[in-house]
């Protein structure tokens, strides 16, 4: 490891153009009828009218096209048009001050605004490939996805199959071995509108992909004993929306102009590592004024995930930039591989006090594709890269459970993660992980992944007597404090039991919700199951706290075979834990 290529957004200088790039919002659709938007379902892919269906979403006014004789009219007072957005029932125009102000005089046009815009300076480029191998399958980037623990939820075959995965950046350099079996159904570039988004000679800067490339391979790289992204079996949708060229800003209408378009398409996920802020000042960081948050706001209302940079402002009065401060999105930090906050991700809170990052994901030192060679990897860091992680275990969350809205993800992955009983705005509610976040079917149902071999596993619900696991050989194994004892009979809510499984087993198992058990635990060693919920090892339900030895929660890697210091407690597995003295297990509290 020679080399760390860092990743961040870069806040830009002023411009002085006499032609700024504006929105012209409109203040109707025109002349239409309801049989006008009655038709737009069949003129949509099914993918599209499936996905809102699933969040009871109709199409209504919003999808109807703008008014065409507004936009001719816009065009013959001087304005030369570069977005329409039907969302925003508005155009992005290139005019003089003179133009928009014939413009703001239509009696049809609601107002007129700047597009958000900001300056991005050229990243770093990397010098050398980064030679080091980790894992005989991961390669490079287990340690990166072990974090979160994809590779289990890999292990048992969800890898993003079936969910349609949008990725907005610079560019995509899909020549790189990584991306030898990715599935793409729709490209498109934004910047010169056309399908081209790798590099067009000529046309775009050298290093016009590179940040689209190592973001995209965190997500789709497949390249087995090298590297492996998150959600390799997904589908992806790719927009290229940011040109690069020092002299140009980056304008938020692209972005809008690609989200319609892949929401069209049927995307399930829209992940976006550039951030706009240099045109909104931290008072408009409040989840409604940014013309770029109000899009991401109707692609989460249409049933869209959107996983986005939280920033890498670092501390300071509301850092973020949008559309990380939309309530509706997963804002995302950077963390490093000890789980400590990275020094560059931005903290909240958004400017009317709401907690953001929503998540954080490992976002230092992380290995992506090498953008300019077909082969090699590298280091990067920013919250660039902890978006894509993200928004990975996002689509291996909907593999699982096709039926839940975004909304039903979020919830799910904050009630799990690290943070849940005291975000902040560091780390918002913290680091989320794979098998709990996926866990909870309802309140009476948890989902079990259960390896071949022993597990160690917990019952967040009451289970029938005598319940036992499809391919379990024998009973259950408790611990009694002198020697482990097989349980046939009555299994206990809040203990941790050892099963073994003649096979690899994915399970759904059900039984009655509890509100609140207390165990009596004893001098040494204890094995403890899970609550409904996260719990961080300060917190764990354990009175006194000071019966418990600092350091001593252990849970059972099935995966890796081998024991692992556990940092908190969670639904459905089992934990060790040593005592000083006798102890109350107290959960649902």
């Amino acid at each position: 490891m020679k080399n760390l290529i860092a990743i961040f957004v870069i806040l830009p200088a002023l411009v002085g153009a006499s032609e700024r790039r504006h929105w012209v919002f409109f203040r109707d659709k025109g002349v239409y009828t309801k049989f006008d938007i009655a038709r737009l379902s069949e003129e949509y892919p099914q993918e599209c009218v499936r996905r809102r269906a699933r969040v009871g979403v109709s199409f209504d006014e919003s999808d109807l096209p703008v008014f065409e004789e507004y936009i001719r009219s816009v065009e013959q007072a001087g304005g030369r048009i570069h977005t329409v957005s039907k969302w925003l029932n508005a155009v992005s125009i290139n005019a003089s001050p003179e133009v928009l102000a014939q413009i703001e005089t239509f009696p049809f046009v609601r107002k007129i605004t700047p597009v958000g815009w900001f300056y991005r300076g050229s990243p770093e480029e990397p010098v050398s490939a980064m030679p080091l191998r980790v894992d005989s399958i991961y390669g490079v980037s287990y340690n990166q996805l072990k974090s979160l623990d994809i590779p289990t939820l890999h292990y048992f075959g969800y890898t993003g199959r079936g969910i349609r995965i949008g990725v907005f950046d610079t560019g995509f350099n899909l020549q790189h071995r990584c991306f030898q079996r990715v599935n793409i159904i729709a490209a498109y570039d934004f910047v010169n509108n056309d399908t081209i988004v790798h590099n067009e000679p000529g046309v775009d800067a050298e290093s016009q992909h590179n940040h689209g490339t190592m973001v995209l391979s965190l997500i789709a790289g497949y390249e087995p004993g090298y590297f492996i992204g998150g959600a390799y079996g997904a589908d992806f949708i790719l927009a290229k929306t940011e040109d690069i060229s020092s002299e140009t800003p980056l304008e938020e209408d692209n972005w809008i102009r690609a989200g319609e378009w892949a929401e069209s398409l049927g995307v399930d996920i829209v992940t976006s590592s550039l951030g706009y802020w240099d045109w909104y000042v931290p008072s408009q960081m409040d989840g409604r004024t940014a013309t770029i948050t109000v899009g991401a706001l109707r692609l989460a209302r249409l049933g869209v995930l959107v996983c986005t940079a939280n920033g890498n402002s670092g501390p300071g009065p509301v850092s973020i930039v949008a559309p990380a401060d939309a309530d509706s999105v997963i804002s995302v930090g950077a963390i490093d591989m000890d789980d400590s906050v990275a020094v560059f991700s931005s903290r909240g809170p958004t400017a009317d006090g709401r907690i953001k990052p929503d998540l954080v994901a490992p976002g230092v030192y992380v290995a992506v594709a090498l953008p300019t060679g077909p082969s090699d990897y590298l280091l990067g860091s920013g919250t660039s890269f902890a978006t894509p992680i993200m928004a990975s275990l996002c689509a291996l969350i909907l593999q699982i459970h096709p039926d839940w809205q975004p909304m039903r993800v979020i919830e799910e992955l904050k009630r799990t993660s690290t943070f849940t009983e005291e975000p902040n705005n560091d780390y918002g509610w913290g680091k989320p992980n794979a098998i709990f976040g996926s866990a909870r079917e309802d309140s009476a149902t948890y989902i079990y992944f259960l390896h071949q071999g022993w597990n160690l596993v917990s019952f967040p619900v009451y289970v029938r007597d005598g319940f036992r696991f499809p391919a379990q050989i024998g009973g259950f194994y408790a611990y009694n404090g002198r020697a482990y004892e097989e349980m046939d009979t009555l299994l206990v809510v809040g203990a941790g039991y050892f099963v073994l499984m003649e096979r690899d087993t994915v399970v759904r198992v059900s039984g009655e919700p509890f509100r609140s058990v207390s165990i009596l635990l004893h001098r040494g060693w204890n094995l403890i199951g899970g609550d409904i919920s996260y719990h961080d090892e300060r917190r764990v339900g354990i009175n006194p706290r000071s019966a418990i030895y600092p350091g001593s929660l252990y849970l059972y890697d099935a995966l890796e075979k081998r024991y692992r210091p556990a940092k908190g407690t969670g639904p459905t597995r089992g934990y060790w834990v040593l005592l000083n003295g006798d102890a109350v297990y107290m959960l649902g509290r």
